[in-house]
């Protein structure tokens, strides 16, 4: 199953190798930085550029829900079994804007990028 499929948008015309650069560069400024405004401002950065690129929205949908559950298991855990509500909910918070930060990356990367291109620029 082949997930770019061409949609005109300004991300194609990046050649592949400053995307991979791009890519590497925010997924470090994401793992590195674990603070959860500096986690949410990158995210919704990311986000921005999803919709820019006029890229599909169910992958998104999908991200999204799987980071909501996540973040839920977090919170009841904490909130149940370790008693600390408010420090688990920012602590599960920025974990998942940290994964959905990545997520939201690499399927940038990949639904962007012809696969062929993507396989010369590395």
């Amino acid at each position: 199953m082949v997930l770019f499929q061409r949609r005109g948008s300004w991300a194609e015309r990046w050649d592949p190798r400053s995307k991979l650069i791009f890519t590497l560069v925010a997924m470090a400024g994401l793992l590195l930085n674990r603070s959860l405004p500096w986690a949410a401002a990158l995210a919704g950065t990311l986000l921005l550029l999803w919709f820019s690129a006029r890229l599909p929205w169910r992958p998104l949908l999908y991200l999204l829900a799987s980071m909501g559950l996540l973040l839920l298991s977090t919170l009841l855990y904490h909130l149940l079994l370790a008693g600390a509500v408010r420090a688990g909910l920012a602590a599960g918070a920025a974990a998942c804007f940290r994964i959905a930060g990545v997520a939201l990356l690499l399927t940038f990367l990949v639904h962007s990028t012809p696969p062929l291109a993507l396989a010369e620029g590395l």
